[in-house]
């Protein structure tokens, strides 16, 4: 399940997605463990059970980007710890990494989607161009 403030960063990434007519899909909750291997037991271990808020596949149902929401009391506890441990091991797979704050509006959020998909390569002229 996700919170009311990631379900709206969902339904904007969604929205995205869509009409970018690019054929990608967006998931919640998605266990790291059905999207990462590894042959060190330990390392597999370490991922299986951790989660990302949001994950976006190609059109051919690979992981290209997973995003994490970041709101206001993420950072409590061991949060950091295990958000530094899902941004490596996406990284080692060669999926894309975003964060996502309670701060960001549908906009801001569109326009990072977009860069780290790869579909913009200057945010800060779409930015400029989106305000034309």
């Amino acid at each position: 399940m996700l919170s009311a403030a990631e379900y709206q960063a969902f339904k904007v990434i969604e929205d995205c997605l869509q009409s970018s007519r690019r054929d990608y899909r967006v998931f919640a909750q998605t266990s790291l463990g059905e999207i990462l291997a590894s042959p060190d037991e330990n390392a597999f271990r370490s991922i299986n059970s951790k989660r990302v808020d949001i994950l976006i596949v190609d059109h051919s149902g690979w992981p290209v980007l997973a995003v994490e929401y970041q709101g206001g009391a993420h950072y409590q506890g061991t949060a950091a710890i295990r958000d530094a441990v899902k941004k490596e091991a996406l990284n080692k797979a060669g999926i894309g990494y975003a964060e996502v704050f309670a701060s960001d509006n549908a906009e801001e959020i569109r326009l990072l989607i977009s860069t780290r998909l790869g579909w913009i390569s200057d945010p800060a002229s779409a930015r400029v161009a989106s305000r034309a």
